[in-house]
C-alpha cells in the first residue's frame, strides 16, 4: 500500500475530522487506505468506486459520533464480507475493538435483521444496550441511509420497494430507538418516495 494517494472523497472526510481532539488523522487515513485498497476494482450500481460508500457511511455518522473506532469500523464495514480482508488482520492493523465492530456489522444481516423481522413488536425492548452493540447499530443505520440515498441506481423497482418496506419496518424503529431522529426522517421520506413509484 506504499505510495497510496487518498482520493478527494477521503480528503473530505479527513477535513471534517480536523480539530477533533480524540481523532488521530493518520489512523483515519489508514482506514480510508484499507477501504480503498481492499475494495479496489469493485463498483457500485451508480458507477462510483465501491469504497466511496464506506466513506459516505462514516460521514453520515459524524453528527452522532466522533468515536474513532466506530468511524474506522464504518470505513471497513463491508471488507470482511466482500473482500479478502480478515478480522484478524483488522485487529492486528488497528485494534480488537474495531474488528469486533466490523464482525457485528457483518453478522447483522444474519442475526439482528432476522431477529427484528421476526420480533418486530418487541424491537424497543430488544434494542442494544451495550456500548459496542449501539455502535454496530449506528453503523448499520448509516449504511442503510446511504444505500437509500442511492437506491435509484438499483435496476429492479420491485427490489427497491422491498428494501424501502424493510427500511420502514425494521431500520426506522431501530433508528428511533437510539435517537437518530434526523436519519429517521430522511429514511422515512426516501422510503415513502420509493413506495409511491
Amino acid at each position: 500500500m506504499k505510495g497510496f494517494k487518498i482520493s478527494e472523497k477521503g480528503k473530505q472526510l479527513l477535513d471534517l475530522l480536523k480539530g477533533e481532539p480524540h481523532i488521530d488523522l493518520k489512523v483515519m487515513a489508514r482506514g480510508i487506505e484499507y477501504a480503498a485498497t481492499f475494495h479496489h476494482g469493485q463498483m457500485r450500481k451508480s458507477g462510483e468506486p465501491f469504497y466511496y460508500h464506506p466513506i459516505e457511511v462514516a460521514c453520515i455518522l459524524l453528527p452522532y459520533t466522533t468515536d474513532q473506532d466506530t468511524l474506522i469500523a464504518a470505513l471497513l464495514h463491508d471488507t470482511v464480507e466482500d473482500t479478502t480482508l480478515a478480522l484478524t488482520q483488522i485487529a492486528f492493523m488497528f485494534n480488537p475493538t474495531i474488528a469486533h465492530l466490523v464482525a457485528g456489522v457483518t453478522k447483522f444481516n444474519e442475526a439482528w435483521r432476522r431477529h427484528f423481522l421476526e420480533n418486530y413488536e418487541m424491537h424497543y425492548k430488544l434494542l442494544p444496550r451495550q456500548e459496542t452493540d449501539l455502535k454496530i447499530i449506528q453503523i448499520k443505520i448509516a449504511d442503510r441511509t446511504h444505500n437509500m440515498r442511492t437506491i435509484q441506481f438499483h435496476p429492479s423497482l420491485a427490489k427497491q420497494k422491498r428494501i424501502a418496506e424493510e427500511t420502514l419496518d425494521v431500520f426506522l424503529p431501530i433508528a428511533q430507538g437510539i435517537g437518530l431522529d434526523p436519519l429517521v426522517k430522511e429514511l422515512e421520506e426516501l422510503s415513502v418516495a420509493i413506495l409511491k413509484k
